[in-house]
């Protein structure tokens, strides 16, 4: 999915254990490639909701 917040595209999973594994990283298998994707927090786009205060 494209994200215009981001400026790039991103994408979900879930990772068995995926809360202790953040900033671990995987390898992701793509219908052309391999790509390198990371675990973050499943909150990404402003965490502390300073956005909403504005």
């Amino acid at each position: 999915y494209y994200s215009p917040n981001l400026g790039r595209s991103f994408a979900l999973a879930l990772v068995k254990g995926g809360l202790k594994k953040k900033g671990n990283k995987l390898l992701a298998p793509m219908p052309d490639k391999t790509i390198e994707v990371e675990i973050t927090d499943p909150v990404f786009i402003d965490p502390s909701n300073e956005r909403l205060s504005t």
